[in-house]
């Protein structure tokens, strides 16, 4: 019995070990796409300021709102209601990586995807 729980908690580690370099590949992938699509309005890291009064930071997007629930919105052409917000559209992969990158602001760890 105890060789079976050591086997597999040793499963998920390794699991758990193998996933950690692709998802900090995904955040850094989403941080690097935040400084070069989003910086020039939104404040995208914590104690920074938006740049464009009326777009919220992403530290305060993630804390109100679940991340995640952006992907259609990105995947379409996020549109907002102020009119100088350039139309981005994001390839899935992107979506996914910037998502990321926002969901390490959320207060509620774990609500990834």
């Amino acid at each position: 019995m105890k060789i079976g729980s050591f086997l597999a908690g040793g499963l998920i580690a390794v699991a758990c070990s193998a996933l950690t370099p692709a998802l900090a590949q995904n955040i850094g992938k989403g941080e690097v796409l935040a400084e070069q699509r989003c910086a020039r309005c939104h404040g995208i890291k914590p104690g920074q300021k938006s740049k464009h009064g009326l777009a919220p930071t992403f530290p305060k997007i993630a804390s109100r709102y679940s991340v995640w629930g952006l992907q259609e919105a990105l995947a379409e052409g996020i549109v907002v209601g102020h009119a100088d917000m350039p139309r981005f559209v994001f390839s899935p992969e992107e979506i996914n990586d910037l998502l990321a990158f926002m969901d390490t602001f959320s207060r509620k760890k774990g609500s990834s995807q």
